[in-house]
């Protein structure tokens, strides 16, 4: 049985049995599961008996970001971010470290980390088996070391170090993490969306 789990309480439902199915629904306090697909059993025991049912569940992550707030969802919980997204060359752009760090991709999502390096001024995500590297004032990135241009149609779009702190393209960004972008004008809210993939 699969389950997708918006990292809080989720319910599960459980078929026990070929004959007929019985509907069980378990709470499950998932707010600090990193985002991934987990495997395991329900046990239940009595009248002499042991069941065990497999349950997987696939937890995802969701982020809305709003240009000139910094008020930012995640999972739709608010936070609170210290510099508010901004646009430039009609491109959205975020604090790299809560989008990186204190967002999924380091505290929810498995094996990844984020380096900052002061002397070359790079960012450098690791996400599994992907690496992205970033220098600010640049439009050339690296993904796993192919360079590639953060975008094709204009070579002024790059990171940025603003009232000193580091923000980068958002939707160049998300996207090479795995993350569904969505623009909506009216309220000039980013939306960001990751499923994890089967493992």
């Amino acid at each position: 049985h699969k389950i997708l789990c918006p990292l809080k309480s989720i319910n599960i439902q459980i078929g026990l049995f070929n004959v007929w199915m019985h509907k069980m629904t378990f709470l499950l306090d998932a707010k600090n599961f990193k985002a991934g697909t987990y495997h395991g059993t329900v046990t239940f025991e009595g009248n002499d008996q042991i069941i065990e049912v497999p349950v997987t569940i696939q937890c995802i992550v969701w982020i809305t970001f709003y240009i000139g707030s910094r008020t930012v969802e995640v999972n739709k919980v608010e936070e609170t971010i210290s510099s508010a997204p901004f646009l430039y060359e009609g491109r959205s752009y975020v604090p790299v470290r809560k989008l990186v760090e204190s967002l999924p991709l380091i505290k929810y999502l498995k094996n990844s980390e984020m380096i900052w390096d002061p002397v070359e001024r790079k960012v450098t995500i690791n996400v599994g088996e992907k690496k992205i590297e970033l220098w600010i004032d640049n439009p050339i990135a690296k993904i796993n070391g192919k360079e590639i241009q953060i975008d094709p149609k204009n070579d002024k779009v790059y990171p940025q170090i603003k009232e000193g702190r580091t923000f980068l393209p958002l939707r160049f960004t998300a996207e090479n993490l795995g993350y569904q972008v969505e623009w909506e004008a009216s309220t000039q809210a980013i939306h960001l969306k990751y499923i994890v993939k089967e493992e």
